[in-house]
């Protein structure tokens, strides 16, 4: 474990100090170096920043696995390489369409499928499991669940810290369950995961000096969503819904951000700045009435989610072995999840919400702060 943290450490380190050499070249000859993602709608950073976080990762990551790892797991690893070269190549900026991505990822979890001969073959929902004893449903229930967890950790993935942080506490989480089953196998997998991401975590949060990037959080996706479905698979007795309140928060962005498109029209395969960290940081921003940089909003929105999304995680892991419990820690959590979001949107578009909150919060950024930053735009009223 330690080893996948240094080197994945030093990798990063790596790709910082390559990166960082080509920005103040090109400063000195007094071009810009080129960053397509800071156009992006959804982007949150204001100067080019190295995108090879997932390679840095996922370099630390398949060494040591191949050197350390369990041999019954390294069918999930080798098929998870086509879906980190899917990230790498839009990391190195070409442009793939949605339609690509899903083909990609639906191919490579029918691999998997067909290398391990797993498949989800339960929902622990009375009255519906009879339709995972159907094989082809099962299959293609599986196929979609995990193809939609590559792109949910992708979705997360928007701010410092957020989606390496929570892989960290899911994959820690999923490590100690499978101890506690007495499966030694995915719980090393899992905890190789989680101390290789640590060692990317250090250097990207809480100033952003690299990117995870697509390779990073696709990888990562595939592998969190492989890991539960053979542990599932492994152990049957295990509550399905202790899993999902595992991978709590990345499934219910992805699905809120879903239905709040379908509400109001609005293209489900195109980015937008109205995900749940997003919203964070312009609460952040309009709380301390303009004084806080997205700079400092950014690191803070994680800092903000990760206890919220470490509660359904610590309930799923508590209540492994309580269906009845585990499916109410990850309705409350959903419940939880929509009243916050819409309290955080209501204090962000309305304007007397906003004065109070400013009002409430002014003698905090009053000793915090020094004066001077910069105004924040609100949405329209």
């Amino acid at each position: 474990m330690v080893t996948s943290f240094i080197v994945a450490v030093l990798l990063a380190a790596v790709f910082i100090f390559t990166f960082d050499r080509k920005v103040s070249a090109a400063s000195k000859s007094d071009t810009t170096l080129s960053d397509e993602s800071l156009k992006s709608v959804q982007a949150s950073h204001s100067r080019p920043t190295s995108r090879m976080g997932g390679v840095a990762l996922f370099g630390s990551f398949y060494l040591t696995t191949l050197v350390y790892g369990p041999t019954s797991m390294w069918p999930i690893v080798l098929c998870s390489i086509p879906v980190f070269l899917l990230g790498l190549s839009e990391d190195l900026r070409r442009e793939n369409s949605p339609k690509i991505r899903l083909a990609v990822g639906a191919a490579t979890s029918a691999a998997t499928i067909a290398l391990t001969g797993v498949w989800i073959t339960s929902a622990d929902v009375s009255g519906l499991n009879w339709l995972f004893a159907i094989i082809p449903f099962a299959v293609i229930f599986t196929v979609f669940a995990s193809t939609g967890m590559i792109n949910a950790f992708n979705l997360i993935d928007g701010v410092n810290g957020l989606a390496s942080g929570h892989v960290i506490l899911s994959s820690v989480a999923l490590g100690l369950i499978a101890n506690s089953y007495g499966d030694a196998d995915i719980a090393q997998l899992s905890f190789m995961i989680a101390a290789a991401t640590a060692g990317f975590f250090v250097l990207n949060f809480p100033f952003g000096r690299i990117f995870l990037g697509d390779a990073g959080a696709y990888t990562l996706g595939f592998l969190m969503a492989w890991i539960v479905i053979v542990f599932l698979a492994r152990h049957p007795e295990a509550s399905a819904w202790s899993m999902l309140a595992v991978m709590f928060w990345p499934v219910m962005d992805t699905a809120f951000s879903i239905l709040r498109r379908k509400s109001t029209k609005a293209r489900t395969d195109q980015p937008d700045r109205m995900h749940f960290h997003q919203m964070v940081m312009r609460f952040w921003e309009v709380a301390s009435n303009g004084r806080l940089t997205s700079n400092v909003s950014n690191p803070l929105a994680a800092v903000t989610i990760l206890p919220l999304a470490a509660l359904p995680i610590l309930g799923g892991y508590v209540f492994v072995d309580n269906n009845l419990i585990a499916f109410a820690v990850v309705a409350a959590s959903a419940g939880g999840f929509m009243f916050a979001y819409r309290l955080g949107v209501r204090v962000v578009k309305r304007k007397r919400s906003r004065q109070m909150l400013q009002t409430v919060m002014a003698p905090v950024f009053d000793f915090a702060l020094s004066e001077g930053t910069r105004t924040v735009r609100t949405p329209a009223e």
